[in-house]
């Protein structure tokens, strides 16, 4: 029978390993004058990466669905999936190309701009999931919020149909199918989202954590004595204007751009140390020196061979010069170990000299990490080996490697 159906007798996702979690970030961003809402700055860091924190929590493989800006969410450490025509045909369109992507039997949805949700209401979602329905859709007691949902993969051909018919209505497309309604009418706050710019200041400044119009919505005597005073809704019409709001010249923006955190973050788990591996890979291959230098702190202390760079201005002049030298270059990076702030990696690197004289760079590197995910020390020791063109093991098109290609030590070395 399908329509909604309160929680009963649960048959939930048994493992984290069982869910795809995706957020959603493929939006135009119109009400926000055009911007990439997700890479918008909230309280210390992308909108993305609150909503990335939450999945890791409770799904065992994270993507980001996003339509622009592909190599900047693609330095979050997570695979980012564009919706497959690349129309912006909405949310649903996002979650079909992330359910032709995952190997799970479920994928869990959430916005990029709901910074309020946590990890415990994604976990009441999941088990919310009554017995034989095929969704499991948010409902805050006062309205359905479809975009935070947990769906069936198996229902993208399904969903495919729908879009080719020219629906785009998330809702509609829910009621097609059996669905639960879970409930959260005990936290209909947590379920704020962020349309414009306005809302996007006032819930960064607020003193109670609510987007207010003035300081008689504020719901306790502390904040609404702070609104009162006048400096946060001055501060608001000032950070809400939209020249402001990426103009760095502006207290908001100095104290929340994006790169001041690189994710995933210390104390590191295996599976997010092997993420931040990856990511530095993915960086280093690039062979951009103004990109990588932008994962390491801005007085990072290095060793490279018998050179030492220090601070980012260094470091970029180091890289221009060892990418020009080193043409045709192509890394891959594998964890040794790890700590709470540190990681240890071996890689290695096949690259030619302008004489068409081909290497194999063998070294080890030691990292370590400040709070915020930037790399202050790195110490890395390299030798040079050599090799005929017959030899060479990296051939991929010049850029990141690709998923499927074999690492290290598949390749035995």
């Amino acid at each position: 029978m399908k329509g909604f159906k309160d929680q009963q007798i649960l048959e939930t996702p048994s493992t984290r390993a069982d869910i795809t979690g995706v957020v959603l970030a493929g939006g135009r961003g119109r009400r926000m004058g055009g911007e990439d809402k997700g890479l918008l700055p909230f309280r210390g860091k992308p909108l993305v990466c609150h909503a990335l924190a939450i999945l890791n929590a409770v799904a065992g493989d994270v993507f980001i669905n996003a339509n622009r800006n592909l190599g900047a969410y693609a330095d979050l450490g997570h695979r980012v999936v564009p919706d497959l025509n690349g129309h912006f045909d909405g949310p649903l369109a996002g979650l079909l190309s992330v359910m032709r992507a995952a190997k799970t039997p479920y994928v869990l949805t959430v916005p990029c701009d709901a910074p309020l949700l946590d990890a415990r209401l994604l976990a009441r979602l999941v088990a919310g999931m009554a017995h034989r329905d095929a969704m499991a859709v948010a409902h805050d007691g006062e309205r359905l919020h479809p975009v935070i949902m947990l769906v069936e993969t198996r229902l993208a051909a399904d969903l495919e149909t729908y879009l080719a018919g020219g629906q785009r209505q998330v809702e509609a497309w829910i009621r097609r199918h059996p669905w639960t309604r879970v409930d959260f009418s005990d936290c209909p706050d947590s379920f704020v989202n962020i349309n414009t710019r306005e809302d996007l200041a006032s819930l960064d400044a607020s003193p109670c954590g609510k987007i207010l119009k003035n300081h008689r919505d504020c719901p306790d005597d502390e904040g609404r004595a702070r609104c009162r005073e006048g400096s946060y809704f001055r501060y608001i019409s000032t950070v809400a204007r939209p020249s402001a709001i990426m103009d760095s010249r502006y207290p908001f923006n100095q104290r929340h751009s994006p790169m001041e955190t690189r994710p995933p973050l210390p104390p590191f788990s295996l599976e997010t140390a092997i993420q931040k591996v990856r990511l530095a890979e993915d960086g280093w291959n690039s062979r951009d020196p103004e990109r990588v230098a932008l994962v390491y702190t801005p007085d990072s202390e290095w060793r490279n061979r018998v050179e030492f760079p220090k601070g980012r201005e260094q470091i970029i002049e180091f890289l221009t010069r060892k990418w020009r030298r080193e043409l045709d270059y192509r890394l891959i990076k594998e964890l040794w170990a790890y700590d709470s702030h540190r990681i240890a990696v071996r890689f290695a690197y096949e690259w030619h000299d302008d004489a068409g004289h081909w290497f194999r760079a063998y070294g080890n590197e030691n990292w370590e990490f400040d709070d915020n995910g930037l790399m202050r020390r790195r110490y890395a020791s390299i030798n040079d080996l050599p090799i005929r063109d017959g030899e060479r093991l990296f051939h991929w098109p010049l850029g990141r490697r690709p998923d499927d290609h074999p690492g290290l030590s598949d390749l035995g070395l």
